[in-house]
Parts: structure tokens; C-alpha cells; sequence
């Protein structure tokens, strides 16, 4: 699954719309939409958006290893 299919499904399953994310990214709903399309999303934006659907980003590296980041709002 690519990170568009999965940030779409993820608003879906969130019961979460695409301009409320781009809202809370401090983004116009053209550039969400343009992101989803491209798949262009910085390491930031991708905790952010974890954030605001209130879940946990992980990466699993190549050796099998689980990296998970959290925003400072989650961590304190």
C-alpha cells in the first residue's frame, strides 16, 4: 500500500476529511489533495498527520527494526 492509499484509508476509517487535515496542516485543500495525488509528504507532515488521526507512525528498517515518531504533544 502507498502512503497516499494509506493516509486515505486511515481519514476514512477516522471519519476525517482531507480539508480538515490540509486545515490543521496550516495548508490550502488544493495542496492536500495535490500531496495525495504525488505522494510528497516530509517525515514532519506524516507525524502530524498521525497526530491528528490520533495514531502512532512507525517505520520498519530493512533489518526488521520499528522506529515510531511521535510529535512533542505526544511525548509529554
Amino acid at each position: 500500500m502507498d502512503i497516499s492509499t494509506a493516509i486515505k484509508s486511515l481519514l476514512a476509517q477516522k471519519r476525517k476529511t482531507g480539508v480538515e487535515l490540509a486545515a490543521y496542516l496550516g495548508i490550502n485543500a488544493q495542496s492536500i489533495r495535490n500531496k495525495l495525488h504525488r505522494g510528497t509528504f516530509t517525515a514532519d507532515e506524516l507525524v502530524k498527520i498521525a497526530e491528528f488521526c490520533e495514531v502512532t507512525l512507525a517505520y520498519i528498517v530493512d533489518d526488521g527494526q520499528r522506529l515510531t515518531l511521535n510529535s512533542k504533544k505526544n511525548t509529554d
